[in-house]
């Protein structure tokens, strides 16, 4: 049943914060919140102490009798402090790094074949080894900086201890970013978002291009119901902040590993008699385009272009491999 609206009601009116109710009834504030939302019902046992905390019967609680006096408002204003968690789920500096990461580690991956080679050759290659060496520790150091530079991005960035004010007023959010040196306004459109993730402690904005991070608060029951009125989808997230950082280095790990599989087919897939050696192979950019759907599905684009697109360009190149071993020789 729902009655989440009715236990909000008699909070307030009683002016008792979440976690007030919670202690006094042996519970999470969590627990609170997903009856106010409607997310989970109380057991019998904890509507007789409702009931008891509000001075009210549970007939009042159940039917709903109880209907608000507090002035509606036409805006809600979330605040909170950036932290390390909030700032990598809601960045987005492996993105940036893959850009560079997976044409780099294709060369030098192709040059340490290459280098394999001539290593392994008779015939006297000192210079061509030398100079194979030397664009190697040349890619290894752009990689190592470009490593560094966005490390030191996210340091800066942590640094700058950033509050966030999210303002809901009207057809529109909009976030106010102060830094100890920079500002910054950002405004949402309601349709932009693709839909909010839910967990425990925190709501994730999902747009198309950027992630934004919302902390659950005591005004979390009028945001819940903003989104509501607003229409925009809501999904649970019911693992920790961590999986999504988990998932977004999966989707750079993955497509790279996909890079790794052509070249592996190239090298060792010469014949028929190497059919289970490229179907193991295929796998592999399969797998990451399929990720890279499941990532859209979840997080937005942000993440899933590289899966898709290098997942399906290595899946084409090795179908071609396939066509020219298996069919044509």
């Amino acid at each position: 049943m729902e009655y989440g609206q009715t236990i909000y009601n008699l909070r307030k009116k009683r002016g008792l914060s979440q976690e007030r109710v919670a202690e006094e009834l042996n519970v999470t504030r969590q627990s609170v919140s997903l009856w106010e939302t409607d997310q989970a019902s109380p057991s019998i046992d904890n509507l007789i102490l409702l009931s008891k905390l509000f001075n009210v019967s549970i007939d009042d609680i159940v039917k709903n009798n109880i209907k608000s006096d507090i002035p509606s408002t036409d805006r809600i204003t979330v605040t909170y402090k950036e932290t390390r968690k909030t700032l990598f789920i809601s960045g987005y500096y492996m993105q940036k790094i893959a850009l560079w990461f997976y044409p780099l580690t294709y060369l030098i991956i192709f040059n340490v074949w290459k280098l394999s080679e001539m290593i392994s050759d008779t015939e006297d290659n000192r210079f061509s080894i030398i100079a194979s060496i030397g664009f190697l520790a040349i890619l290894v150091i752009a990689i190592t900086t470009l490593l560094m530079v966005e490390r030191n991005k996210y340091k800066k960035t942590l640094l700058e201890q950033r509050e966030f004010e999210y303002t809901f007023d009207g057809d529109k959010i909009t976030l106010d970013i102060c830094g100890k040196a920079h500002t910054e306004k950002v405004v949402i459109e309601y349709e932009s978002i693709k839909k909010v993730m839910e967990s425990k402690e925190y709501l994730i904005l999902v747009l198309k291009n950027m992630l934004y991070y919302i902390p659950k608060t005591e005004t979390y029951f009028e945001v819940y119901q903003w989104f509501k009125e607003k229409n925009v989808k809501f999904s649970k997230w019911d693992m920790k902040p961590s999986s999504i950082s988990i998932l977004k280095m999966v989707s750079v790990i993955l497509p790279l590993l996909s890079i790794i599989s052509v070249v592996l087919t190239a090298v060792f897939v010469t014949n028929s008699s190497d059919i289970f050696l490229w179907v193991v192979l295929t796998a592999v950019p399969i797998s990451t385009v399929l990720l890279g759907f499941y990532s859209r599905r979840l997080i937005g684009k942000i993440y899933s272009v590289f899966s898709i697109g290098i997942g399906v360009l290595c899946f084409l190149i090795e179908f071609l491999a396939f066509i020219v071993i298996f069919l044509l020789s």
